[in-house]
């Protein structure tokens, strides 16, 4: 699976992907979601517009890195998944905590050991978020 991840992360998609979402909206503060998983996608994407942010989905590493550096200071928060953060959590978490960032990151999982969060949130995550996902956990993690 560590192949497949790596791979996500070095090969661009076109704007033409269906999941390259909502980039072209003249937005305030963008909410990023990035997940492989399309029905955990589509759900997290509906909660973040009921809270009023316009979210911009991904489904491969590659563009959301480069759209996170081209747009850092719109960007409120991150949710990703913690399979795709752990194969570039490096990058994503020196490229969020550079600068005057206070892009709000953000693991996503059906179950992630208590362990492991804690060793994120050391890493510069902001914090964790079980799916499927509840409406009053986002709207926490946003407002």
């Amino acid at each position: 699976m560590s192949t497949e991840l790596e791979t996500m992360a070095t090969e661009p998609k076109g704007k033409t992907d269906p999941e390259f979402r909502g980039l072209s909206r003249k937005i305030r503060k963008m909410v990023v979601i990035i997940d492989q998983e399309v029905m955990y996608r589509g759900h997290l994407r509906e909660l973040i517009e009921q809270e009023g942010f316009d979210p911009v989905t991904f489904s491969d590493a590659y563009q959301m890195l480069r759209h996170i550096e081209e747009n850092r200071e719109k960007i409120k928060a991150v949710f990703i998944d913690s399979a795709i953060f752990a194969a570039i959590e490096e990058t994503v978490a020196s490229m969020i905590s550079s600068g005057n960032s206070r892009v709000r990151l953000i693991l996503t999982d059906t179950e992630l050991p208590r362990e492991r969060i804690r060793q994120s949130i050391g890493r510069g995550v902001y914090g964790h978020v079980q799916k499927p996902y509840s409406e009053d956990e986002i709207a926490a993690f946003l407002h």
